[in-house]
Order: C-alpha cells, then sequence, then structure tokens
C-alpha cells in the first residue's frame, strides 16, 4: 500500500508562497521608483520653461548677471518665478546664485524631495556685463 504524504504539497505551497511575495515586494519597489522618475520628468517640464524665459528675457539677465544689488535682483527673480509656478508650488521654491564651476547651497527644507533645475546664464555680446553665472531652481512638494 502507497503511504500518502502530504508534506510535499506543503512544501510546494511555501515555496509557491515565496515567490509570489518577493514577486509582489519587487512590482512594489518598481512601480515607486516609476512614480518617482515621472515626477522628476513633469518637475523638469515644468521648472525649464521659467529658466529659459530668464535666460532669454534681457532684465531678467541683467538681474542674475548684477553683481551689485543681489538682495533687490533675488526678490526680483522671486517674484518672476513665483508668478510662473502653479499655485501649489509657489512658496515651495527657492534659487541660488553662483560660478558655474561651484556647487549652490541655498536654505532647503531637510524633510522634503527636492527638485533642482539649472542653467548658466552669460552676458550677451552687445551688453558685456561680467562673467556667466549658473541660475538653480529648486522646487520640492510637501
Amino acid at each position: 500500500m502507497i503511504k500518502n504524504n502530504k508534506h510535499g504539497w506543503i512544501r510546494i505551497f511555501e515555496a509557491v508562497f515565496a515567490i509570489m511575495l518577493i514577486a509582489g515586494m519587487l512590482l512594489t519597489l518598481v512601480a515607486r521608483r516609476s512614480e518617482r522618475q515621472d515626477m522628476a520628468a513633469v518637475m523638469h517640464d515644468l521648472t525649464h520653461p521659467i529658466l529659459e524665459e530668464i535666460a532669454t528675457n534681457e532684465s531678467m539677465r541683467d538681474a542674475v548677471l548684477a553683481v551689485d544689488n543681489a538682495a533687490v535682483n533675488n526678490a526680483l527673480l522671486m517674484k518672476f518665478i513665483s508668478e510662473r509656478l502653479p499655485l501649489g508650488l509657489r512658496q515651495n521654491f527657492n534659487i541660488s546664485i553662483c560660478n558655474p564651476l561651484e556647487i549652490c547651497k541655498p536654505s532647503l527644507p531637510s524633510e522634503a524631495e527636492i527638485y533642482v533645475d539649472d542653467i548658466v546664464i552669460s552676458s550677451s555680446l552687445s551688453r558685456p556685463t561680467g562673467p556667466p553665472k549658473k541660475l538653480s531652481l529648486y522646487v520640492w512638494l510637501e
């Protein structure tokens, strides 16, 4: 008489359950990673046209390149950017202007996921105003 051994079926069930659990965890991680990449693309599509507009607008270029009245120029740039951002992000951004070879270090929230976009702005040939500057725009979600 053949003896029924049910321990084999239990081991098969355990192995299938473990594989399904690991596959579920991997799918969750991949979905989160894809969501972050999508959000980075959305933020880039949102911020880069603003930076390009600053680069092409003569008064904004002068505000970035001017060494004197830096506080007034930063306030002008902040207002310009704030008007172009969606309502939910108008309080959640900061800018920094520095040498293109430096790493800009503005004050940023420590607990937020921060998206950064930057552009190098130089003076025009007709109106030389100084060395080029890097304008970085930092946007975060709460």
